[in-house]
């Protein structure tokens, strides 16, 4: 029961993975922009995709993160243990679930519950997703015609980078910041430290940061990589301990 209560407790820690590079610049920054995009209507009603009204939503930007370390543990390489209360005093947090509710393909319900999600809410920019894809159109149309005065001026209006436009629904709008206010914990995935080793530079940065806890690996991981022994022995030599889940 403590176990449970541990890691799937609103009221306790909720956990993000992040790529090895993206955590060393969000630490460095002491920020996380908001990149993920969840769905959300102005009535308050929570739509599934079978629903006519589903795709004119508003979006939300903000960041995903999990109340179950185990469900995290091999999505990146560097997990974040936030502090749930902290970040709630200062961001709005909805429960919530990335992955679709309603598969149409199939006509068929979907558990969207297995990921335990909890979004954290940085920034509600007010536009569609009809009003994002017709952004998306304009910048599209400009650059296939070769039209590179409005693409400029299209790129300078909505504020993205170029050659970003591509991935429109995923230019950051809001940040969580001071990081530092809310990590209380950082693990490294168990898989990655074992495949890239402990002399990776970008590991070992991780690593040596002073909320460092260990490596997390997952109780069902098989160790099929090869000198497993020796490589584990080098990150057990640095101190750094396996955290099992």
């Amino acid at each position: 029961m403590r176990f449970i209560e541990l890691f799937e407790s609103r009221d306790g820690h909720v956990y993000h993975a992040m790529d090895v590079d993206h955590a060393i610049t969000a630490l460095k920054r002491n920020r996380i922009e908001g990149r993920t995009f969840q769905r959300y209507w102005a009535d308050g009603v929570r739509r599934k995709e079978n629903d006519p009204l589903y795709k004119n939503s508003l979006l939300m930007k903000g960041i995903s993160t999990t109340r179950d370390i185990r469900y995290v543990a091999e999505w990146k390489s560097v997990v974040f243990k936030f502090n749930l209360s902290k970040i709630s005093q200062n961001y709005s947090v909805i429960p919530y679930a990335w992955n679709y509710h309603f598969d149409p393909k199939h006509n068929i319900e979907i558990n969207h519950k297995r990921e335990k999600e909890e979004f954290i809410i940085l920034a509600k920019p007010n536009k569609t997703t009809i009003e994002y894809n017709a952004i998306q159109d304009q910048l599209d149309d400009a650059l296939d015609n070769g039209d590179d005065e409005t693409y400029k001026r299209l790129i300078m209006k909505y504020g993205v980078k170029e050659l970003e436009h591509s991935s429109w629904l995923s230019v950051p709008e809001g940040q969580l910041f001071p990081l530092s206010k809310y990590i209380e914990g950082i693990y490294i995935n168990w898989i990655s430290a074992m495949i890239y080793g402990a002399e990776n530079k970008k590991l070992k940065e991780i690593a040596n940061h002073d909320k460092f806890i260990g490596l997390i690996k997952l109780k069902q991981d098989v160790d099929k990589i090869d000198d497993i022994e020796n490589r584990e022995k080098k990150w057990s030599d640095m101190g750094v301990k396996t955290i099992m889940v």
